[in-house]
C-alpha cells in the first residue's frame, strides 16, 4: 500500500518537483557494483571500466551514494536518496526505504567482515608456511612453566596454536612467526 503524503498546498513533494503523479510506489535500490571505492561500468578488450560510484537525486539534485528508484501513478521512474524519501513524509516509501538502507548497512558490515577474515587468514597461513624460517623460536621458553620443564619450546608452543587455536591464538602465533622471522 502507497500513502500520499501532501505538502501544505496538498500536493506530494515528488509531483510538485515534476517527478509525477501521485501516488508514489517504491520500486527499489539501484545495485552498484563497487570494486576497490569505484564503480564497475563494464569491461572492453579486458580492461574493468569504473567511474565514482552514486549518482544524482532527481529531487534535489545533491549527490547520493544510494540510488533509489521510485515510481509515480503516470509511470515515471526517478532516482532520489533516502535524505528526500525522508522529507515527503510518505510513511509507505519510507517504511520500504529504511527496510533497504538497514539491510544494506548489514550487507556491508558482513562484506567488510568477510573481507578482514580473509586477509587474517591469509596472513594467518603465510605465517604458517613460514614457520620452519621462525628457528629463533626454539631457543625460547614455552610459556607453560611445566612443558617448558619437559623441554618443550616456543615454537611448540606456536605449532600448537596454529593447529587447535581460535581465530585471536592463531593471529597471536602468527604475530611471533613473523617478529621471530624479522629478528634474524
Amino acid at each position: 500500500m502507497t500513502t500520499t503524503t501532501t505538502t501544505t498546498a496538498g500536493i506530494h513533494r515528488f509531483e510538485s518537483a515534476g517527478l509525477g503523479k501521485a501516488p508514489f510506489t517504491y520500486i527499489g535500490e539501484q545495485f552498484q557494483n563497487l570494486a576497490h571505492g569505484q564503480r564497475v561500468l563494464g569491461n572492453v578488450g579486458g580492461c574493468e571500466l569504473t567511474t565514482k560510484p552514486g549518482g544524482t537525486c532527481q529531487y534535489c539534485g545533491t549527490a547520493i551514494l544510494n540510488l533509489f528508484t521510485v515510481e509515480s501513478a503516470d509511470g515515471k521512474r526517478f532516482i532520489v536518496g533516502s535524505e528526500c524519501v525522508l522529507k515527503t513524509g510518505d510513511k509507505g516509501i519510507i517504511r520500504k526505504v529504511q527496510d533497504a538502507v538497514k539491510k544494506n548497512t548489514a550487507q556491508r558490515r558482513i562484506e567488510r567482515g568477510n573481507a578482514a577474515a580473509l586477509k587474517l587468514g591469509i596472513r594467518i597461513q603465510a605465517a604458517a608456511d613460514r614457520i620452519g624460517e621462525a628457528q629463533g623460536l626454539k631457543g625460547k621458553p614455552h610459556p607453560n612453566a611445566s612443558m617448558a620443564r619437559d623441554g618443550m619450546t616456543l615454537f611448540n608452543y606456536v605449532e600448537w596454536l596454529l593447529k587447535n587455536g581460535g581465530t585471536s591464538g592463531r593471529t597471536r602465533a602468527a604475530a611471533m612467526i613473523e617478529e621471530s622471522i624479522k629478528q634474524q
